[in-house]
């Protein structure tokens, strides 16, 4: 795969992030053991949280990797939400491209290129958390964790915070800089919760590592600080009364609204004991996103978008007649070629290694997404029906059309 496919991975994978959503969601992710929820909150007039799962096969490799991320845009600075988004599609497509390295080495590379992407465009003055949890069929799971999002684990009735928290507070705790007294309050009113490092900023990150084993019959919670303000022993008890983890990311997020929703509230709970299957269901050539709010699927055939001369005549033409078209036109010519292509039996064999066509998307009362270039979301409608928006069969330079998911409530 070309290193400009990569990009437009990104930039594919970053526009729908960042499309205007409803204001509260949860969901089930496919067949798999997780459950991701994100709620606005009663305060803020936009969710600058975002949380994703990952699932693609690697080149090479008979199992699937699966990452599932959380990032937390830094309210009061620049463009938080949109650095929420660059940070969890540059972290995504980073994976991907690095997918080859040892897992360890993937990871440090897609975050340090996640936190440059960030700091390139707000120069220090915008940047978000991220919590990560990756799988790749191994008796470890690697975690990782910057900012002040958190891991837990969850089992046997007890919860166990796993992450550290990037803030003055803790270090102050954890090296004793201060002539107070240990009282917590004490050092949380002096330095409150400002962050030491977060995605975007300047200088080099230091990378808070955790290894979990496989093995475990735990359940591993991400959460933003709107989340697990509601305290450590809310989160327990929820679960503990939980009969499943989509529930429980539910109460959750409803809790924090109850205890003033004073900030955006996202979690994700995957449990270790089942996920281990899933890794065997391979993706093929099929890169499947899920957010909160919906689902997208890639096909990884960036082969074809530089090899079939059909393709990337369609579209060179397409981009020297920019300035005289809309995207709509644009679109119109793309179907039309491949119409013509069929007609003249090149292409037999829909999403195939060496031919493929795109699925046609129906639009079922939703609008477009929006683009990358939506920094300003408009807060979400409250009377707007809840619904899980799903993309699929969409090639790397196709329009990005949405469509609902058939059974999701």
């Amino acid at each position: 795969m070309g290193c400009d496919s990569y990009e437009v991975l990104r930039e594919q994978i970053h526009r729908w992030l960042h499309r205007k959503n409803i204001s509260s969601s949860v969901r089930r992710v496919s067949t798999l053991p997780v459950a991701i929820a994100s709620d606005i909150g009663l305060v803020r007039t936009e969710n600058q949280d975002r949380v994703a799962v990952l699932k693609f096969q690697p080149s090479g490799k008979l199992k699937d990797i699966i990452v599932v991320a959380l990032a937390d845009g830094m309210g009061g600075m620049e463009g938080g939400a949109n650095a929420a988004s660059i940070t969890i599609s540059t972290l995504f497509s980073e994976m991907v491209k690095n997918s080859n390295l040892p897992i360890r080495s993937c990871i440090e590379k897609a975050v340090l290129a996640a936190s440059k992407s960030v700091f390139n465009i707000y120069r220090g003055n915008g940047g978000a958390t991220l919590s990560v949890i990756v799988f790749d069929g191994n008796s470890d799971v690697i975690a990782i964790n910057i900012g002040d999002s958190r891991i837990y684990s969850l089992e046997d009735h007890s919860i166990k915070q796993l992450s550290e928290d990037d803030t003055l507070a803790v270090l102050a705790r954890k090296f004793n800089n201060t002539n107070m007294t240990n009282n917590d309050s004490d050092i949380d009113s002096k330095f409150g919760g400002e962050l030491v490092q977060f995605i975007g900023l300047e200088g080099p990150l230091e990378i808070h590592y955790i290894e979990i084993n496989m093995l475990s019959d735990a359940t591993i919670l991400l959460s933003s600080d709107g989340a697990h303000l509601i305290g450590n022993d809310n989160l327990r008890r929820l679960f503990n009364h939980s009969s499943n983890t989509a529930i429980y990311c539910k109460r959750v997020i409803e809790l924090a609204s109850w205890f003033g929703g004073l900030d955006n509230a996202s979690v994700a709970a995957i449990e270790l004991a089942k996920i281990s299957n899933e890794l065997k269901t391979t993706s093929g050539e099929v890169v499947n996103i899920w957010d909160s709010f919906g689902e997208l699927k890639i096909i990884n055939i960036a082969n074809k978008i530089f090899i079939n001369d059909d393709i990337s005549k369609s579209e060179s033409d397409l981009n020297n007649k920019k300035e005289n078209s809309n995207d709509v036109n644009n679109r119109s010519v793309i179907q039309k070629r491949k119409d013509e292509e069929l007609k003249k039996g090149k292409n037999k064999n829909p999403v195939t290694k060496n031919n493929f066509i795109d699925k046609k998307i129906k639009v079922k009362n939703k609008k477009k997404s929006t683009t990358s270039s939506s920094l300003n979301m408009k807060a979400p409608n409250d009377d707007e029906k809840l619904e899980n928006i799903s993309k699929k069969y969409i090639t790397y330079f196709d329009s990005n059309e949405v469509e609902g998911d058939k059974g999701d409530k």
